[in-house]
């Protein structure tokens, strides 16, 4: 009955542990989703693409009629001393008071097309804060899996330092028993001693820099700094890139293209704006209204009156010292240069692609050596340290022979994630 109670005591304790630490792994897409929900540089682009889409609304750019509601009343008090031509006289202390209050409507009819027009780039600023919040997340989560990558680098880097501390141990080890009876020099000891106190500090280092990247990582996705996490392999890109897929691809979705689009256009219903300020603004009026006066100061003891009036205006503004035309060449201007910014985006784009292409093909070739090389230098330290064992090589072969080995295991890794970066930087491009 023990054994079977400490059976399932165990089982279930492994079953909470596993548990637990499966839930403390951070995946990469978790990582993406958490800072698209939760990080508040995001938040704030996605609230002002909120704030332009309210602007849009035919009111704000004068489509509809104005209705008010108007009231106003005035009073008077004085000495009155009048004279009739039949010959009556008035004197006395006068007072009046007159309120009256009206319901007007007003309503430009016609503008040359400017009212219509700014509805149209309220629609377009809307449109550009859109996706400048779009841009604001790509950005942040093109930062967010740098820095997922740059962990996992940072893990394969302290594992391998780590694991070769065996080698430090056992060549410490060696030259302690060799100095100890009199067959090696208490030189080596203390270079090997010290070669292992390197080792361990810069796994301290390396451990510290890994701590800093994930307080960064949890910053960006709004968490407590303190959060624990581990991270997941990255999985191979496997992706066969072509140029011409690449370029179709990155015109259609690059941010900056699709900015400089929007700003394109808001630059031509801004000329159409200047050009629509030449015609006249015609509009039409009316009111619906009651007034009433009364006074003790004339013949007329009070009125009252109750109507309604409407009429049409016209502006039309002949001359205004070139201002008009001078704004239209301006603003012409402004789309050439927007235009050739554009021209310009479009060769970055191709050149990115071309470097991409390149960095893929060149780290894909520097992986395949750098593979070969960690293999030899291993298997290269591996004899150097057994002739050592034997006496047959010096301290100073097996020195050399050690960092080689960290040499190359160091820019294997280099080489690993140079590739991954290097087909990060091609998705990038085209998503």
């Amino acid at each position: 009955m023990k054994l079977t109670t400490l059976y399932y005591t165990t089982v279930f304790t492994v079953c909470v542990l596993s548990t637990s630490w499966a839930q403390n792994v951070l995946t990469l897409a978790e990582a993406r989703s958490l800072a698209q929900s939760a990080n508040l540089d995001i938040q704030a682009a996605n609230l002002e693409a909120q704030a332009a889409g309210m602007q849009v609304y035919k009111a704000n750019a004068g489509l509809l009629p104005r209705i008010d509601w108007n009231f106003n009343t005035n009073g008077s008090f004085n000495k009155v001393n009048l004279e009739f031509i039949d010959g009556r006289t008035l004197d006395r202390y006068g007072r009046s008071f007159a309120p009256g209050s009206n319901v007007s409507l007003s309503w430009t009819l016609y503008d040359g097309n400017r009212m219509q027009n700014r509805y149209d780039i309220l629609k377009k600023q809307s449109e550009l804060a859109g996706i400048t919040a779009k841009q604001t997340t790509e950005e942040l989560l093109r930062t967010v899996t740098e820095m997922y990558y740059s962990i996992v680098r940072q893990k394969y880097v302290l594992e391998y330092l780590q694991n070769s501390l065996k080698y430090y141990r056992e060549r410490l080890t060696i030259t302690e028993e060799r100095w100890k009876v009199g067959r090696g020099s208490k030189l080596d000891y203390l270079q090997s001693q010290n070669d292992l106190n390197s080792q361990q500090a810069a796994i301290q280092n390396g451990e510290l820099a890994l701590s800093n990247m994930k307080v960064n990582m949890n910053l960006m996705l709004n968490r407590a700094a303190d959060t624990t996490f581990e991270t997941e392999d990255i999985q191979n890109d496997l992706t066969p890139y072509q140029y011409e897929e690449m370029l179709q691809k990155a015109v259609v979705n690059d941010e900056t293209l699709q900015l400089m689009d929007k700003a394109i256009e808001l630059n031509k219903l801004t000329v159409k704006d200047w050009e629509g300020s030449r015609m006249p603004r015609v509009g039409f009026t009316t009111a619906v209204g009651y007034n009433y006066s009364q006074t003790n100061a004339g013949q007329i003891l009070n009125s009252q009156t109750l109507g309604i009036n409407g009429g049409l205006t016209a502006t039309w503004n002949l001359f205004d010292g070139g201002h008009t035309t001078k704004q239209i060449e301006i603003a012409k201007q402004q789309g050439s240069i927007l235009e050739t910014r554009k021209t310009l985006q479009l060769a970055r784009v191709r050149t990115n692609i071309t470097l991409a292409l390149q960095g893929i093909k060149a780290a894909d070739t520097n992986l395949n050596l750098e593979q070969q090389n960690k293999v030899l230098a291993e298997e290269n330290l591996s004899i150097a340290l057994e002739k050592f064992k034997l006496g047959a090589s010096t301290i100073l072969e097996l020195n050399d022979a050690q960092q080689r080995y960290d040499a190359s295991i160091q820019r294997y890794i280099d080489s690993v994630f140079a590739l991954h970066f290097a087909r990060l930087m091609a998705k990038e491009i085209v998503e």
